[in-house]
């Protein structure tokens, strides 16, 4: 049975113009807990994406980073595991400020 997406027709409409750009487009789904984030995300592109990375519950943020460089690490095919400061360092390295989609 497929499941739907309800009430989403402005983050769909967010991720199809990014689906549509004729550039790369790097995008970050963040809120609350509980919310959908995930399976937006997972149903809007029908699991096919190149990069996922999904936070877990109650960790800090030093162990947040340190999971997401591992996740780089692996997809990027790294030789080290990259150390970030902070998660606004962290997306500057890889958004460098152009064009950012955000979804609340």
């Amino acid at each position: 049975m497929e499941q739907k997406l309800i009430a989403r027709d402005q983050e769909c409409s967010m991720l199809r113009d990014c689906m549509e750009s004729d550039r790369s487009e790097f995008v970050i789904v963040y809120g609350r807990r509980r919310v959908g984030k995930t399976f937006l995300i997972d149903q809007y592109f029908k699991m096919n994406y190149d990069f996922s990375f999904v936070g877990s519950h109650r960790s800090t943020q030093r162990v947040q980073l340190r999971n997401f460089g591992k996740a780089m690490k692996q997809y990027a095919g790294l030789k080290t595991v990259p150390k970030y400061a902070d998660w606004f360092v962290t997306f500057d390295n890889y958004l460098r400020k152009k064009n950012e989609q955000i979804f609340y």
